[in-house]
């Protein structure tokens, strides 16, 4: 039986949500006779944010019980495929997968890369460093222009798969239409946090057009959202749902909103379009890299009332039909299609 080994750059318990890819490529893989040999990256790197999480080992069974505090290098040279969460992009993990010939999956580079100081793992063993950014203090750069090339040419040099999400449990079939008055409503989801822009929503209530702001999730910026809802009787808050109900509410409102502040490529993003929903987002590099990817994506500058307010505007005049924005999403960001890419490369090689 072939043998396939990924390496994950990082823990698939700080991952979040993207141990849905690594699942998907493990059924896959198994139904075309690989054994599969899960690696993830360096625990001894990220084990004080999974301890801060909480969060259990969902594929406990697919991974070898070895840590990578000893021999991680080694074991990624091992590895047929390198897995790297897009918002921890080490570029000297790639710059040894690439070297090593690997194919690299996971990655979204957008024309600039709007992510953190290339030096921020090399970063994180220093506890001043790892303190200031558990504060939130640490300053955050984009990629300098030299290095913005490197990771273009490294692009082009090996095959590199994207994040993408599974089929929708739920899809639009109407095309959003805002009310005769010109009322709309809204639907955001996510962690209360500062990077989420959470605080940024007071901005898209003062819109007196706007008719309900629906929003899932839980987080330490809670008290903020709390003070949302009490003081706005357009606001609802829910807790986090299982998938289809939150592909179901966003199917019932016009537009899903994303005003995080810095981000990699937003599962939510995908999820929406794959619902056929129109996505409103704050003008960041990687959402204006995926505007100019696919149908039903518009940026805007949260932190300005007058401006989501033009940006509506804009918007509402060209609204695309459902269908197409699903298609296109599909098309593009399908995890199973994704996964399917990478075992053909695999068996070619």
């Amino acid at each position: 039986m072939a043998k396939l080994a990924i390496f994950s750059a990082t823990p698939l318990s700080y991952r979040g949500g993207y141990e849905e890819f690594i699942g998907r490529l493990y059924e896959r893989a198994k139904n075309n006779g690989y054994e599969i040999d899960l690696v993830e990256g360096p625990a001894w790197l990220f084990g004080f944010f999974t301890a801060i999480i909480g969060r259990r080992e969902r594929f406990a069974h697919l991974q070898n019980n070895q840590g990578l505090s000893q021999g991680w290098y080694e074991r990624l040279k091992g590895a047929d495929v390198v897995y790297c969460k897009s918002e921890i992009l080490d570029l000297a993990i790639v710059r040894l997968a690439v070297s090593s010939g690997k194919i690299v999956a996971g990655m979204h580079t957008p024309r600039r890369y709007p992510r953190r100081n290339q030096t921020l793992l090399r970063g994180l063993l220093y506890g001043p460093f790892l303190f200031r950014l558990f504060l939130g203090r640490a300053k955050l750069h984009l990629l300098t222009p030299a290095q913005e090339a490197e990771v273009a040419d490294l692009r082009a040099t090996t095959v590199v798969l994207e994040n993408g999400v599974p089929e929708p449990l739920a899809v639009r079939t109407e095309r959003v239409s805002c009310g005769a008055d010109g009322t709309f409503t809204a639907f955001f989801a996510g962690r209360f946090t500062d990077q989420k822009g959470v605080d940024r929503l007071k901005n898209l209530l003062a819109l007196p057009r706007l008719g309900r702001l629906t929003i899932f999730g839980e987080g330490p910026m809670g008290d903020v959202i709390s003070a949302l809802a009490e003081e706005d009787g357009r606001v609802e808050v829910h807790g986090w749902a299982d998938r289809q109900s939150l592909q179901l509410a966003m199917t019932h409102a016009d537009v899903v909103v994303i005003p995080s502040r810095w981000e990699g490529l937003s599962l939510l993003a995908l999820e929406a379009l794959r619902t056929g929903s129109l996505v409103l987002a704050q003008s960041i590099p990687v959402m204006e890299s995926l505007r100019s990817e696919a149908i039903g994506v518009y940026t805007t500058d949260f932190d300005s009332p007058e401006r989501i307010e033009k940006d509506l505007k804009k918007m509402w005049s060209s609204v695309p039909d459902p269908s197409a924005i699903s298609a296109g999403a599909g098309e593009r960001f399908d995890s199973g299609r994704q996964c399917d890419r990478l075992l053909q490369e695999l068996l070619r090689r």
